[in-house]
């Protein structure tokens, strides 16, 4: 498994929260989803996705996707 599906202390049941595990990069996975799911400025949506960079533990190194 390269990723794990982690909880905030807050609960949020709007979003699920990816961490990258081992040497990935959050940032890396961000990037690699960017090129496959554009965002859109005529809707400002991703077409089939949102998600955002995040902090978990106080670092930028977690992916929040968008329940819909």
């Amino acid at each position: 498994m390269i990723y794990e599906i982690v909880q905030p202390v807050k609960r949020d049941p709007d979003h699920v929260y990816i961490m990258p595990l081992h040497s990935i990069d959050a940032w890396d996975a961000y990037n690699m989803l960017d090129k496959c799911f554009p965002y859109n400025e005529e809707t400002h949506e991703r077409n089939a996705w949102e998600f955002f960079i995040c902090c978990f533990g106080g670092y930028e190194n977690c992916l929040q996707f968008r329940k819909h």
